[in-house]
């Protein structure tokens, strides 16, 4: 189920906001490594937001985020890696941007 699912929104909304859950909206994540006596080991996930996203849709995703991480058990919740908003743009430029969105 989809985050989406959880909220408690009218249907319509539901479907015009599952347009923008593509993958042209969506942002690129970068591994950040650690390393042990084990060998290397994802320390957390580094997420690179598209330079030409608007507020709008940043919020909406952040909400969707939001109630993702909400929805999940706290088990489940606890053995996530970590994610942060990175200083750096995805490559992915404006020229990749989809005509009519948020």
């Amino acid at each position: 189920m989809s985050a989406i699912e959880f909220l408690d929104w009218e249907d319509e909304k539901k479907q015009r906001v599952k347009k923008f859950c593509t993958i042209e909206y969506t942002s690129s994540d970068e591994s950040e490594l650690s390393e042990d006596e084990t060998g290397p080991d994802v320390k957390r996930f580094v997420t690179k937001r598209l330079a030409w996203e608007g507020p709008r849709l940043r919020e909406l995703k952040d909400l969707l985020d939001l109630t993702y991480k909400k929805s999940l058990s706290h088990h489940v919740r606890n053995f996530q890696t970590q994610r942060v908003i990175g200083e750096r743009f995805s490559l992915r430029g404006p020229h990749l941007m989809p005509l009519n969105g948020p």
